[in-house]
């Protein structure tokens, strides 16, 4: 333990075994603890949210499409429509790594990149 000497110093040298048992249940508590979060993660806020964002394009393509009265507002609805498209690529890239038990680096790599021009569109 970084923090100190931890709870092992004060365990008897005969409890040894017991001690490295409660270790690995909780290491493998934590793992299931943590798998669980990535998968309520994935479903819940990943693809709820890339699928809202589909919705938000198609509407805003739709809008732009319509009419366009000034072009500076034309304009600014292609940024909104380029923006939501970053959103979804962003929340697409999450649920590959969020969903799949082993992460993607690469994945959360495409939803920093994402994040990025979303945000400053």
């Amino acid at each position: 333990d970084d923090a100190g000497p931890g709870w092992k110093t004060f365990v008897p040298a005969g409890a040894a075994p017991t001690v490295e048992t409660v270790e690995k249940v909780d290491a493998l508590r934590t793992a299931d603890r943590n798998r669980a979060f990535d998968l309520t993660q994935c479903v819940v806020a990943d693809v709820t949210n890339a699928a809202a964002y589909i919705v938000r394009a198609i509407l805003q393509i739709r809008s732009a499409a319509s009419a366009c009265p000034e072009p500076k507002a034309c304009a600014i609805n292609i940024m909104n429509i380029i923006s939501s498209f970053a959103w979804i690529s962003q929340f697409t890239s999450l649920a590959v790594s969020d969903c799949w038990d082993k992460g993607s680096q690469k994945a959360l790599c495409a939803a920093d990149i994402s994040d990025m021009v979303a945000a400053v569109t």
